[in-house]
């Protein structure tokens, strides 16, 4: 199931959002930022207390998305999508989903997704 974590949302200069669900379990992450700073965020994923993916650059992330994804980077530099596939992991004890964005510059436009609680996840980590 896809579900939006946020939509449309303006991330302020040197600052960080946080946006979270609670699902059973978390397959996929889409974070895509319509703004010409978008490179120099960092993002910060984490189910309950541990840390899936701790403060990576966006714009390194949207290279490794453009391989798996055949996603293209835009070439004016205006906006940047990175999908983060953590393969599936188990929410155990009502833990949640925590997506953070840490902005250098202000972001706008920002939208967060998740693929949550897919059925037939191979292996999930718990």
């Amino acid at each position: 199931m896809l579900v939006t974590l946020a939509t449309n949302q303006t991330i302020s200069a040197n600052s960080s959002a946080t946006y979270t669900y609670s699902p059973n379990s978390v397959q996929k992450v889409f974070i895509n930022i319509e703004d010409a700073d978008w490179e120099d965020c960092t993002v910060t994923v984490q189910i309950g207390s541990k840390t899936i993916c701790n403060g990576i650059s966006i714009y390194g992330l949207a290279g490794l998305t453009s391989l798996t994804c055949n996603n293209e980077i835009s070439v004016a530099g205006a906006n940047g999508f990175i999908s983060l596939d953590f393969g599936s992991h188990v929410c155990e004890q009502n833990a949640n989903l925590y997506v953070t964005l840490q902005a250098v510059g202000e972001a706008t436009a920002v939208d967060v997704s998740a693929l949550v609680d897919e059925p037939g996840a191979n292996f999930p980590v718990k």
